[in-house]
């Protein structure tokens, strides 16, 4: 979730932070696992098809192919292969999927232990456990990420003394957008935050998914590399 100290019409976010925070309170093994996810779809072969966000322990996977029908295909299939996938010698799923619109949630299903050599069986070839997750002792973690935060917007064309308790992570983007008098987009999971604005007077329009490969395309320098690697977003 995202808490915003203020957001005005140029775009400003002062204090500005993109998590909502709690104690952590879900063990494996006393470790925190956090999932691979250009590893596994490396591994299968989907790493231009399927756009992976980590949030925290989970993973949202989403495809990119133009067409409806072939998205609900690439996810279905996608689905039926993570749900089959298993610790060597175990038969339980290793991960817990579960789709949410046109996305998949994936997560490790909780457990008592992952044996530190363990083996994992995915789209039938075996990889070690350390390829496709990453375990950090528990104790290095006293809080961790979660998706309700605080909401603070102040600024031209937002009402005083108003409070929601609707709000979601995904509704930040079109309502900036709105606040920066920038057409909301049909396709958005999100929507603009209803206080301060006449839904009748928010323009949309249509803008094409992007591509797995404009996604990735850009270049990071090391020093924003080293800062998202000491957030936990890269390995």
């Amino acid at each position: 979730a995202v808490q915003l100290e203020s957001i005005s019409k140029t775009g400003s976010v002062p204090g500005g932070q993109v998590n909502g925070f709690r104690a952590a309170r879900r063990k494996t093994a006393a470790k925190f696992c956090r999932i691979r996810t250009e590893s596994v779809l490396e591994i299968l072969g989907l790493d231009d098809t399927i756009i992976g966000t980590n949030v925290d322990r989970k993973v949202y996977l989403r495809p990119t192919q133009s067409s409806n029908d072939e998205r609900v295909r690439a996810l279905e299939r996608l689905t039926k292969t993570l749900r089959a996938t298993h610790l060597s010698g175990e038969t339980a799923p290793f991960f817990m999927v579960e789709s949410e619109g046109e996305l998949l949630r994936l997560e490790i299903a909780e457990r008592d232990a992952i044996p530190e050599h363990a083996v994992i069986v995915l789209d039938g070839r075996q990889h070690p456990v350390a390829n496709l997750v990453t375990m950090r002792i528990e104790a290095r973690f006293s809080g961790e990420h979660h998706p309700d935060g605080i909401f603070l917007m102040t600024g031209p064309g937002t009402a005083s003394g108003v409070h929601s308790d609707s709000l979601h992570v995904m509704d930040i983007a079109p309502t900036l957008a709105v606040l920066l008098d920038l057409s909301f987009g049909n396709n958005w999971r999100g929507s603009p935050a209803q206080s301060g604005f006449d839904p009748d007077e928010v323009e949309r329009a249509d803008y094409p998914a992007p591509s797995a490969a404009a996604v990735g395309s850009g270049e990071m320098g090391e020093g924003l590399k080293e800062q998202l690697r000491s957030m936990g977003y890269l390995e």
